[in-house]
């Protein structure tokens, strides 16, 4: 599992540049790559149980974008951990701890242009392909610790409202995307000192919304404020197939992020 989906990410990385230099003789096109550091919030919860347990951190954002008047291409990695988990009734005590990587491939199509009679502002919709691996670490007891692995693999669509200003320094962009899961593709590890290694499949649902603000500072250097937040409600079975008899636990996870982000553009 853990080969196919290293496989299909080094595909996207190998792709991009040939994309862009195909792409060098449009001149109307705008390439960016941004940079971002924000701080996030993660929520997880069990349809089956009563506990609650969040956690907080830095993130670390890095998008690629090549954007026209009427199509873009964008590729979103981010990265978050949180060294400490919190309950209903304060901070969990032992080594806890939680960690997020998200990868995101969209492509949308601006079919209406000045939408609302409103000049430049553009909705679109697209597709949007995402991979997320979610890992929690839980220290039952002092030296003793579980590991719990979620890797999520989907597609989906995704619509985008877009916004520039008429000597375009500032733009403003909302984007909702939902995907689902791909048969097969999904899965759930639990690693403990206290009992044996369990794995299934995993069936899920994921929501995102972004918000991005930018400013313009100088020719081609951006400076934006993103926010961002996701959903997804999750289904654990013992097998790779969705059946009410597999299932072996069901929650949602909550994740919202808030970044700065400096942009390049050329």
């Amino acid at each position: 599992m853990r080969k196919k989906l290293l496989s299909g990410i080094f595909c996207i990385i190998m792709i991009i540049p040939s994309f862009c230099n195909a792409q060098k003789t449009n001149a109307s096109a705008e390439y960016s790559v941004s940079l971002g550091l924000g701080y996030g919030f993660i929520y997880k919860g069990y349809f089956n149980l009563p506990s609650r347990w969040t956690g907080s951190s830095p993130v670390i954002d890095l998008s690629l974008e090549r954007a026209t008047a009427r199509f873009s291409h964008s590729l979103h990695l981010g990265y978050g951990r949180s060294p400490d988990i919190s309950t209903k009734v304060g901070k969990k005590p032992g080594d806890n701890s939680y960690t997020w990587l998200p990868i995101d491939y969209s492509f949308t199509w601006y079919c209406c242009r000045n939408i609302f009679r409103l000049s430049r502002l553009d909705w679109g919709f697209g597709a949007t392909g995402q991979w997320m691996h979610l890992k929690e670490t839980i220290d039952l007891r002092t030296g003793q610790e579980t590991h719990h692995l979620d890797d999520f693999l989907g597609v989906g669509l995704n619509t985008v409202l877009r916004w520039r200003s008429r000597r375009d320094r500032w733009r403003i962009r909302t984007r909702f995307s939902l995907t689902v899961s791909l048969p097969f593709w999904n899965r759930w590890v639990i690693r403990s000192d206290l009992a044996p290694r369990q794995s299934g499949g995993l069936t899920w649902l994921r929501s995102v919304l972004t918000l991005m603000i930018e400013r313009k500072l100088f020719s081609r250097l951006w400076l934006g404020i993103q926010y961002e937040r996701d959903a997804l409600p999750w289904v654990r079975t013992w097998t790779s197939v969705f059946t009410p008899s597999e299932v072996a636990s069901g929650g949602n996870y909550f994740l919202s992020h808030l970044t700065v982000k400096v942009r390049y553009r050329w």
